[in-house]
């Protein structure tokens, strides 16, 4: 576990760490992550960082997405444009964002899955996947005792009881998830301090793969090693 004092000292470590791997690799594909805490390392990509990085190289999707439309203030698509896609040179082509314009997200959830699979053949596997952990254990939009956490044929499916708003979500599942070559997961917040305990301790989500744990003071259990702010 790699703890820092605080959510902005972890989100640059991480951003470091994303240009680091992008510079060493031929093609680098990554899922994002949603919701409010990879912000801040989607802004340092954006301003430390949107030079040091071929982003024709860089293929990006996400993980989950929330069943909204694209310009709404909660769209994890939209927090990623304004933070940081925006503001780098990556075309246009290479950001694969879901669709969720379409009136039944079962389809929007299949073409998700052609588009992952398009790109990354039969076996898909990300370079690096991005997850966060909810305060209810849920990692992207898999819900502990959710149908989605026992999906094991499809790699993307809508979820349509979600029980944080919105109801409706496209997600990737466990198969996808454990098949990258690195997983990350980014926590901050006193708020995550419980869940966190649980996935190291216990193993709530025993289906995933042990990630690399990125984490500030205030989600940590106090072991790990510490950081300078840089």
């Amino acid at each position: 576990m790699n703890v820092f004092p605080n959510r902005d000292a972890m989100s640059f470590a991480v951003a470091r760490a994303f240009v680091d791997t992008a510079k060493a690799s031929e093609r680098f594909t990554v899922a994002l992550m949603g919701g409010a805490t990879p912000e801040s390392f989607y802004q340092h990509l954006a301003a430390e960082f949107a030079n040091q990085v071929e982003w024709a190289r860089v293929h990006l999707f996400w993980s989950d997405e929330r069943y909204l439309a694209p310009d709404h203030p909660d769209s994890n698509v939209r927090m990623a444009h304004k933070a940081f896609i925006d503001a780098v040179p990556i075309p246009e082509a290479n950001v694969h964002a879901p669709r969720t314009d379409l009136a039944n997200p079962d389809d929007a959830a299949r073409l998700y899955e052609e588009d992952v699979r398009g790109l990354l053949g039969h076996e898909p596997r990300f370079d690096w996947m991005l997850l966060g952990l909810g305060e209810d254990g849920h990692v992207a939009s898999l819900f502990p005792g959710g149908a989605a956490v026992e999906e094991r044929d499809r790699l993307v499916v809508a979820v349509r009881d979600s029980p944080k708003p919105p109801p409706v979500r496209l997600t990737m599942t466990p198969p996808l998830i454990n098949l990258s070559r690195e997983i990350h997961m980014l926590v901050a917040g006193a708020s995550k301090r419980q869940a966190l305990e649980e996935l190291v301790e216990k193993h709530s989500a025993t289906w995933l793969r042990p990630p690399t744990l990125w984490v500030d003071r205030a989600a940590s259990m106090g072991d790990g090693t510490a950081e300078p702010n840089p």
